[in-house]
């Protein structure tokens, strides 16, 4: 998967060469893909092999920390490795968006699943508590529910600023990066900090813009896929870290009383195929319910601490 993935930048990107490195995170590996990347990349990336595996976000913060550093960069975009280029010019384009407007902070693009459906990529600009809090946890959810960066009919062309934009593909500039810090290790090992991030830059006076024009293929989740004994981790760091994103952006009492509702639904029920929308008929009830609200109080305790 993250041979695929590096291919189609190398291969599909149109983007000056001089102005473009790859810096891979080796997150601790043990198949051997290390050493397979250094071979067949060796002057074309930075691999920064980690000796355990870290999670997501202390991950990307070293290797963010390593551009920073190292390269001196201007920008900074993260990359899943479970993404595939579509367009040749989707670097140009998000980088012309914080070119532009010396305010963006951070720039997102239209995510897809293989299938062609639209994936969760944005959330429109908007002030609605329940909405602001769904966001916290609607990662896995398709981009109508709400009123989303796309519009209603889910036309994957919008262009405008948004509350929030998508881990998977984000472009961030280094000058943000420099004065507001990393990615919130709090939320380790993962799921939300690109919400909180989102955030940040909002409550700083920074904007978030989704450019709808500019696509990513994302395979979405096919790390947790290979390895079905993380379902009730990744339940209860998804539940957790909303729970903590919300209390510190919407205080106590709305993250209990507005998230509370939200909170409950997404223990009992979640989506039957993840790549179609949200609707009555793509809903099932979750397996195990009683380790789910177990891990539900879990991490609201937890959170709360």
């Amino acid at each position: 998967m993250t041979r695929k993935c590096i291919d189609s930048i190398l291969g599909l990107t149109d983007y000056p060469k001089e102005s473009l490195r790859l810096v891979i995170i080796d997150n601790g590996s043990t198949d051997g893909s290390g050493a397979e990347l250094k071979n067949s990349f060796a002057e074309t990336i930075d691999l920064l092999e980690l000796s355990k595996n870290l999670g997501f976000v202390k991950g990307s913060n070293m290797g963010i920390l390593h551009c920073l550093d190292v390269h001196k960069t201007d920008y900074v975009l993260l990359l899943n490795n479970d993404t595939e280029v579509l367009q040749s010019d989707w670097l140009r384009k998000l980088v012309k968006v914080c070119e532009e407007d010396e305010k963006v902070a951070i720039v997102g693009p239209c995510l897809l699943f293989p299938n062609g459906n639209v994936q969760w990529s944005a959330r429109a600009r908007e002030r609605n508590t329940f909405y602001l809090i769904f966001q916290t946890l609607s990662t896995g959810l398709n981009p109508r529910v709400g009123r989303s960066a796309m519009g209603m009919g889910g036309s994957p062309c919008h262009f405008g600023v948004a509350n929030t934009v998508s881990g998977a593909c984000m472009l961030i500039r280094s000058e943000f990066i420099r004065e507001h810090d990393m990615l919130d290790e709090a939320l380790s090992p993962f799921f939300g900090e690109d919400v909180e991030y989102c955030f940040r830059a909002w409550e700083n006076g920074w904007k978030v813009v989704y450019r709808g024009d500019t696509t990513m293929m994302h395979h979405q989740a096919y790390s947790f896929e290979k390895d079905g004994s993380l379902a009730e981790k990744k339940f209860y760091w998804s539940m957790r870290n909303g729970i903590r994103i919300s209390r510190r952006y919407f205080g106590l009492w709305r993250t209990v009383l507005i998230g509370g509702p939200i909170f409950l639904l997404s223990t009992v029920f979640d989506k039957k195929k993840k790549s179609d929308p949200l609707k009555l008929g793509n809903i099932r009830v979750r397996e195990k319910l009683p380790l789910r609200f177990f891990l539900l109080f879990k991490a609201f305790v937890d959170a709360m601490r």
